[in-house]
């Protein structure tokens, strides 16, 4: 007979488990799934990594640069990038200034 909680018919793997949906959310899932040519169980999971790294970037997009960066950043946008190389190849020109 089936384990107690599972319906009959129902198999599950030794990694897997059940979540309980509503009804149209599963057909749903079911259909997406399907048009993506892919199992429900990967159609799910993909959604919540898009989910998460939504959350992520929008955390970073709120995140302001702090003064050692736009510093930096600074530097580089004033660097002569096309000027010769000096002796010291870990000198940077920016500018009338050497940096570094």
């Amino acid at each position: 007979g089936a384990a107690p909680g599972i319906l009959s018919g129902m198999t599950t793997l030794a990694t897997g488990t059940t979540i309980k949906v509503p009804s149209d959310l599963r057909d749903f899932i079911r259909a997406e799934a399907a048009k993506a040519g892919t199992t429900q169980a990967d159609y799910v999971a993909q959604a919540v990594r898009e989910l998460s790294q939504r959350g992520f970037l929008r955390a970073a997009a709120e995140q302001r640069p702090d003064d050692e960066y736009v510093r930096e950043a600074r530097q580089w946008d004033n660097a002569d990038l096309a000027a010769p190389m000096r002796d010291d190849p870990g000198e940077v020109l920016a500018g009338d200034r050497t940096l570094t």
